[in-house]
């Protein structure tokens, strides 16, 4: 997702570290370390933190200390870069920039806030919306008519104008908030 923000905006030797979830297809295709790489990213270390916050945290704080020139931590969802976010402010590093992916409340507000470069998110709402056709469609006796597959459009928030242009309003509402939320 990242591919060419990273290579657009970064130059060739950048030290990246990539957290993922667990070993596996999945979580490779989520980070394409070998894209990265392609790009001329230097990829200093992939660690793996179950998709936990704590353990991104935990995890974050060992590669800083092996890679302190670590300049780009790449996480592979939402609760794994908060837990990087948090090491990095505790480490006092404000020169990493953080990418994460799933674009919950708290990750959001860590863009706001500065904390975290970027996230890329699918909005939740327009996934459960496909669900429900497909339901509705089954019960109706019109399962011809289902997709086995559909796709909801991914997209990079990284500041206050990509959020409101992106975020479905009700992300926040939802949860008793404003929308759009304050200005940083």
């Amino acid at each position: 997702v990242y591919k060419r923000q990273i290579k657009n905006n970064y130059p060739e030797g950048t030290k990246m570290a990539i957290i993922q979830g667990v070993p596996g297809y999945i979580t490779d295709q989520r980070t394409q370390i070998e894209t990265h790489k392609a790009n001329g990213m230097d990829v200093v270390t992939v660690q793996y933190a179950n998709f936990d916050r704590v353990q991104g945290f935990d995890v974050t704080q060992r590669l800083l200390q092996a890679y302190p020139d670590v300049e780009i931590i790449l996480a592979a969802n939402s609760y794994m870069t908060l837990g990087a976010a948090e090491a990095v402010a505790e480490a006092g590093r404000t020169d990493i920039d953080i990418f994460g992916a799933g674009g919950i409340l708290e990750e959001l507000d860590g863009i706001l806030a500065g904390r975290i470069k970027a996230a890329w998110l699918r909005d939740p709402l327009d996934m459960g919306l496909g669900a429900a056709e497909a339901i509705i469609k089954h019960l109706e006796g019109k399962t011809e008519e289902i997709q086995l597959s559909f796709n909801v459009p991914i997209r990079v928030v990284d500041s206050y104008e990509t959020i409101v242009e992106y975020v479905n309003p009700a992300t926040y509402t939802g949860m008793g908030r404003e929308f759009p939320p304050p200005r940083p």
